[in-house]
């Protein structure tokens, strides 16, 4: 950061000085007679407006690699700016006035902003400050590109350093547009590919071969639990969380294969076949850990209509047969669950219950949370990270350990537990469920996992007289019970 300065048009003596003298001496007044004091250097502030979190925080990453005259780069996630009006003209009037380069990476385009980035763009080139524009899609926008104020080639190249993402491509590519655009001579690297998948290791840098994988950190007489996980929190390191994960279930008895992604559905489903089945298809894991949004497919159904991805979810989940559990990593402060009445936030909800539930994921608890954890780093004064729960990470290892461990039980030894609901609490509303046969549909499948080896006794004959046994062993219905005790006493009286 800059600090009690003398400047000449944009160049600038700090305390970033790389003789580390004394704070007299940093102002040049003194006789500080370093090369980058004496010869005098240009400051440029670079702007990174984007719509990922984890962008700002391999930024944090990047900055101590940085030249010293790129330390004022910053990052701003723009969805801060377009809810609150004063805070956007305070961005244009103090923030833009003071940049030398915008670079935008924007989910969704220009979309993201609305009408806030037609007033970036017009105020960028009033200002004749560059603007870059890349798309935070994994493939190119040429449309967005256009936005651009530089060459078409900058804009192409600026979104190869970011979609192949990670510290070093951010720090060269901070370095590119440095060097092609405000004339410095810093020097770069290309963009450097990373995987799309990969495995991950706690305490390593690179993705681990599946093979070196197996043979240092897995035990063939232990159960096995998959662990999926974003690209995105690989690549900056935001891996806190699937850390505490990987030591719960090793604590448990079970290997753990920790396997980031951009997506489930890529490729009809290449990253199950990849890293969780073996080479005839079948699953080379226990159980599942999921951390991912969304659902796998769009479609829902049995029936396979073409080979389009739409569908892949039905074949792959179907070969891979093991319980998937979904693990809640929720977007907001863990103090916002625990405040709010329902808990999770209507977004979290649907990204990370409702719709992982269509893929027949067990839902289970937030584990993770994203908290402000600097409030001085690169994300202009806010730096956001995801925290673990540990307790609830603690709950959800032990839940997947004893799926795991449940899949070497013979299904003769297996104890299930079918539960109806009971809502409200009235014996006629036993096992209510709006248009469909609750009990018939609980005698089928008691049918089912007798037939499948299970040991089942005692399969009432129909729905019916399912609800008669239950009703009689068991009912919160205090108006029921009162009945009964008069018709027991009249029997009683009778006799």
């Amino acid at each position: 950061m800059r600090s009690d300065t003398e400047q000449s048009g944009r160049f600038y003596l700090t305390d970033n000085c790389q003789c580390r003298a004394n704070v007299e001496r940093l102002t040049g007044k003194e006789g500080c007679t370093c090369n980058w004091h004496t010869l005098g250097n240009t400051w440029h502030m670079i702007v990174f407006l984007t719509t990922s979190d984890t962008d700002i925080l391999t930024l944090e990453g990047v900055q101590a690699e940085l030249p010293v005259t790129l330390s004022d780069t910053l990052a701003l996630n723009p969805y801060v700016l377009v809810q609150d009006d004063d805070a956007f003209e305070r961005f244009l009037n103090e923030t833009l006035s003071s940049a030398d380069l915008i670079l935008t990476r924007l989910l969704g385009g220009d979309r993201a902003l609305g009408e806030r980035f037609p007033q970036l763009e017009a105020a960028c080139r009033r200002l004749g400050i560059p603007l870059v524009a890349c798309s935070g899609e994994p493939v190119r926008d040429a449309v967005f590109e256009r936005r651009s104020t530089v060459p078409a080639i900058l804009a192409q190249t600026s979104f190869e350093y970011l979609n192949h993402g990670g510290v070093a491509n951010l720090g060269n590519l901070l370095r590119f547009l440095s060097d092609q655009v405000l004339g410095t001579d810093h020097g770069y690297e290309p963009p450097i590919p990373l995987p799309h998948d990969g495995l991950y290791r706690p305490g390593t840098v690179d993705a681990v071969p599946i093979e070196e994988y197996m043979r240092l950190y897995c035990d063939q007489s232990r159960p096995t639990v998959a662990l999926l996980f974003y690209r995105a929190h690989w690549v900056s390191q935001n891996v806190e969380f699937v850390d505490a994960f990987v030591k719960a279930l090793e604590q448990r008895g079970c290997n753990v294969l920790p396997v980031f992604c951009s997506s489930l559905r890529e490729n009809d489903g290449a990253v199950f076949k990849k890293y969780l089945m073996d080479a005839e298809n079948k699953a080379s894991v226990d159980a599942v850990v999921c951390t991912q949004s969304f659902a796998m497919s769009q479609k829902r159904g049995p029936e396979i209509s073409n080979t389009s991805d739409e569908n892949w979810d039905v074949r792959v989940l179907e070969q891979l047969d093991v319980p998937v559990l979904q693990a809640i990593v929720s977007t907001e402060p863990q103090m916002m669950w625990e405040e709010r009445d329902i808990g999770l936030s209507p977004l979290d909800i649907a990204m990370n219950v409702a719709l992982p539930e269509l893929d027949g994921r067990i839902i289970t608890v937030p584990v993770s949370f994203k908290e402000t954890v600097s409030r001085n780093g690169a994300g202009a004064g806010e730096l956001r990270r995801y925290v673990p729960n540990l307790e609830r990470i603690d709950s959800v290892a032990s839940l997947a350990a004893r799926y795991a461990k449940l899949r070497e039980t013979p299904v003769s030894e297996r104890r299930i537990a079918i539960v109806l609901s009971n809502y409200p609490t009235k014996a006629s509303r036993l096992g209510n469920a709006v248009g469909l046969d609750t009990p018939a549909s609980a005698i089928n499948l008691l049918n089912a996992m007798r037939e499948a080896g299970y040991t089942v006794e005692d399969i009432p004959e129909d729905g019916d007289e399912l609800m008669r046994r239950l009703i009689e062993k068991c009912t919160y219905d205090a108006d029921f019970e009162l009945v009964s005790n008069v018709v027991e006493s009249t029997f009683q009286d009778m006799s």
